[in-house]
């Protein structure tokens, strides 16, 4: 799956939901509630083999959530 930046309610979504098959699968690192300054529950991704970072911002009913790609930077 490609892993992009978003804030497209049902791409936030999908992206969280192979995140976390793939987690599951060894594939990826999880770092849950890596942003603790944020309101929003979220989780850090990390693709070991690429190093490829990401962080999702689950959706709550008034917000439609968020991915951001990072570059190795602390949150914020």
């Amino acid at each position: 799956m490609e892993v992009r930046n978003t804030q497209q309610r049902l791409e936030v979504a999908a992206i969280h939901r192979w995140s976390v098959a793939q987690v599951r699968l060894g594939l990826l690192e999880e770092s849950p509630n890596w942003d603790a300054d944020s309101p929003w529950h979220n989780s850090r991704f990390r693709d070991p083999a690429s190093g490829q970072a990401w962080v999702v911002y689950v959706a709550d009913h008034a917000w439609s959530g968020e991915v951001r790609l990072l570059d190795g930077r602390a949150p914020g």
